[in-house]
């Protein structure tokens, strides 16, 4: 059999991917699209990025996914060490640099950063994907003439590769300089933004299978405002029947009767709103505002089929209608399930950029990790945790952090904790604080 995608020359070294798989074209090109008249389709990360904020149903979906990932952020090491982190943390703003990266990875399918500052100063500054590359040996930086997939390891990554601009210069960066993950980066041949095909360098977007339904929506959205605009403000057909018969009689001629309905429209142009039309031998009908196709029904499988691709539920985007709480259990339970696995993927880039921080601050790598909340994790019923703790199924600590408060004393059972909340009145089945 004829092999279709590669040959080994020498077994003892890397081999190479001949460049016979073709990824798949997009082919609407058009920058138009709704009220967008902007839209980059040859730099695929600019596209995705002006994917990413033209319409409600992407960008609210993306920022969702980044928050449910970072979900419950916390770091855990020694005491001293994780006391630092977290003071520098608050100030730097951590969290929000690693819902950046969920972001990214959600929009590009890929995350790559160079670190600056340290400490309470840490921050991590995101390659701009419309202008990164990254290379394998033996392919010199401005090379497009690749006969073959590029593919692991990676050498280096390049800003600007091959810019012959004396104010735009190319940047050279090393992998151990640069926090980078990606997802699924080996289900396909994917080109860069210099044309090369390459495999296992850049992640699968979530938005790239999703580019026609936006891009329907948008121009859906565009064409009911036209339509709304045109015929939504009040507007009639007006049927004079007695002008009709008397043409159909034969007592009138057309042309006589084009001006009298000319006549009447002339005196009858200026009327007000909710101002009354009194007359006879004539039919008035509203137009159809709403179109000969179901395009609300249209629309709507179009923001499902956009908010599933990225992850959320018609639940989660506040449309409950037809939706019982069993339902809505399964199904959100189900995707915090599909979820968990990019969580685990975001966790490690997040260490990555945290081990950064901790040689900012003269720490040791790994000696602090941040963790994210188990986001399938069976939610207890408050009475059933009460229970547990009665029954000495789980410790007092483990009721009061369920609860929400600290345990200050060094009791292990349930009695009467010090809290660090306002005390309760007595501890009962249902637990209610006081205001």
């Amino acid at each position: 059999m004829t092999p279709l995608n590669a040959a080994i020359n020498d077994t003892k070294k890397p081999f190479q991917l001949a460049a016979a798989i073709e990824p798949l074209y997009n082919s609407d090109t058009s920058p138009k699209s709704g009220q967008y008249t902007n839209f980059d389709t040859v730099n695929k990360a600019t596209y995705r990025e002006q994917l990413a904020t033209c319409n409600t149903y992407v960008s609210t979906s993306i920022n969702k996914y980044a928050r449910t990932l970072t979900k419950g952020m916390e770091f855990e090491g020694r005491a001293k060490a994780k006391k630092a982190v977290e003071d520098a943390a608050k100030k730097n703003n951590f969290i929000g640099q690693v819902q950046t990266q969920a972001r990214y990875l959600c929009i590009h399918g890929y995350y790559g950063a160079t670190t600056l500052g340290k400490g309470a100063t840490f921050q991590a500054k995101p390659l701009l994907p419309s202008a990164m590359t990254i290379l394998p040996a033996d392919v010199p930086p401005g090379s497009t003439s690749v006969k073959f997939i590029m593919e692991p390891p990676i050498v280096q990554f390049i800003v600007n590769e091959g810019s012959k601009l004396s104010e735009v210069k190319q940047v050279e960066i090393k992998p151990d300089d640069v926090v980078y993950c990606a997802l699924n980066p080996y289900d396909s041949v994917q080109k860069d933004i210099l044309d090369r095909k390459t495999r296992g360098f850049y992640g699968q977007s979530p938005l790239d299978p999703l580019k026609p339904a936006i891009r329907a929506l948008l121009d859906v959205n565009e064409g009911q405002r036209i339509f709304y605009k045109k015929y939504g403000q009040g507007r009639y057909l007006y049927n004079i029947k007695a002008l009709e018969a008397a043409v159909t009689a034969g007592l009138m001629e057309p042309d006589d009767a084009q001006e009298a309905i000319n006549l009447w429209m002339e005196k009858n142009k200026d009327l007000s709103a909710n101002e009354d039309l009194v007359c006879y031998g004539m039919d008035v009908k509203a137009i159809d505002a709403n179109g000969t196709l179901d395009v609300m029904k249209f629309k709507s499988a179009l923001e499902t089929e956009i908010m599933i691709g990225l992850y959320q539920s018609p639940l989660t985007m506040g449309q409950s209608s037809q939706t019982t709480y069993a339902s809505s259990y399964m199904v959100e339970e189900d995707r915090m399930m599909v979820l968990e696995g990019d969580q685990s993927i975001l966790e490690g880039v997040a260490n990555q950029l945290l081990n950064k921080m901790l040689l900012s601050m003269g720490l040791k790598e790994d000696s602090v990790t941040v963790h994210f909340e188990e986001l399938s994790k069976i939610k207890l019923d408050p009475s059933l945790v009460i229970e547990l703790g009665n029954s000495g199924y789980i410790t007092k600590s483990q009721l009061l952090d369920y609860c929400g408060f600290e345990d200050l004393s060094d009791e292990s059972t349930i009695g009467s904790p010090i809290l660090t909340t306002k005390q309760p009145e007595q501890i009962t089945q249902p637990l209610v604080t006081q205001e």
